[in-house]
């Protein structure tokens, strides 16, 4: 084969590859942007879940607080009323998930998961990257009405914080922060371990194809 032959089959090869890349590319940024928009769909479906569920309670405040406002109900009477349901509003496998309440000072008024901090403070509470995320919450509910935090915090039972986020909502009446969470890690993991399997079906598919290419 001549020079000149020889160098059209090498141009061949260089563009097949190169074709054969910019494939790979493609489909990469086509599967990341799909599996990016599905973890943001999920972790939007638990912010929503999370949302209803202090909604829920926020309606019992309301509806205790106009036994307030009519006459029916002390204050006191109708907090303990509110504090007893939202200890039996445990959600979630098993129940695991509850409902906390703080006043505005960010003390505890209601822990289902942690009976022994109502009446304590929980304003210089922080997680392991200095986030004070009670802090933020209540702030979050008494200026803006609601919110939602991002934080670490152990799982029960365990000292190593995972991920974290709880959605915060304000009953100025009562001058009291409603909040739930719930724990994304899992999210984080479902997403890595999808996009490793879409890496591992495109390498599968691109390496023998840019082996074959270039044994031409």
């Amino acid at each position: 084969m001549s020079y000149q032959g020889e160098s059209r089959g090498l141009s061949l090869r260089v563009r097949l590859m190169g074709l054969v890349g910019l494939a790979v590319a493609a489909v990469l940024v086509v599967a990341g942007s799909a599996l990016w928009l599905s973890y943001k769909q999920m972790y939007e479906d638990r912010i929503a879940s999370l949302r209803m569920v202090v909604e829920t309670a926020h309606g019992v405040a309301t509806a205790l607080d106009r036994d307030v406002k009519a006459g029916k109900l002390s204050q006191d009477e109708a907090f303990g009323r509110f504090a007893a349901t939202i200890h039996g509003m445990r959600y979630g496998a098993n129940g695991a998930e509850y409902i906390f309440v703080t006043d505005f000072n960010a003390m505890v008024r209601i822990n289902p998961g942690q009976p022994a901090r109502e009446g304590k403070s929980s304003y210089d509470s922080k997680d392991a990257n200095g986030v004070y995320f009670t802090r933020e919450m209540v702030n979050l509910a008494r200026t803006k009405g609601d919110g939602v935090v991002e934080y670490a915090f152990p799982r029960a039972g365990e000292t190593k914080p995972s991920s974290k986020v709880s959605y915060a909502k304000g009953f100025a009446p009562w001058q009291i922060m409603i909040a739930t969470g719930v724990y994304t890690d899992d999210l984080r993991t479902l997403f890595l371990e999808h996009a490793w399997t879409v890496l591992a079906v495109v390498g599968l598919f691109a390496v023998p194809v840019l082996l074959a290419v270039g044994w031409t």
